[in-house]
């Protein structure tokens, strides 16, 4: 009951609820939209590239997260035919490797925000008249 591979022919439109096939093939054009799509999101966090940071050792930590978020699927990507078809090694290590680097990295940039919420400017502390800026009735 915990999964079945077999679907019947009794009834072309249903599937059985517990189905799951034996082997699940992943696409190489999945894994490549995969490693596509955390590029750029590690790209969008490149735009606070250059602003400015109440330490030093917050912008460093920035950095490295955001260049490993970037980095690391480019150099998976390019490495993993490396390792597996010229070394003739399994790729499994260096993909967890990678993966937990990126994970960090993720962790790192969740913490840095809120942890920099504690030297905020004084003009973070105004109170915006917001019907200044939007036209109201009454």
């Amino acid at each position: 009951m915990r999964s079945s591979d077999t679907v019947h022919d009794s009834s072309p439109l249903h599937v059985p609820t517990f189905y799951a096939p034996d082997s699940v093939t992943i696409d190489d054009a999945y894994i490549g939209v995969a490693y596509f799509v955390a590029i750029v999101f590690g790209g969008i966090h490149c735009i606070v590239w250059s602003f400015q940071f109440p330490f030093l050792l917050e912008r460093l930590a920035w950095r490295i997260s955001v260049g490993s978020m970037c980095g690391v699927p480019i150099f998976l990507a390019a490495s993993l035919h490396f390792i597996s078809e010229i070394l003739k090694m399994n790729p499994v290590p260096a993909i967890v490797a990678f993966r937990v680097i990126y994970v960090i990295a993720r962790i790192v940039l969740l913490i840095l925000p809120c942890i920099q919420l504690q030297a905020l400017p004084a003009s973070a502390f105004v109170d915006i008249q917001w019907t200044s800026f939007f036209p109201h009735v009454g």
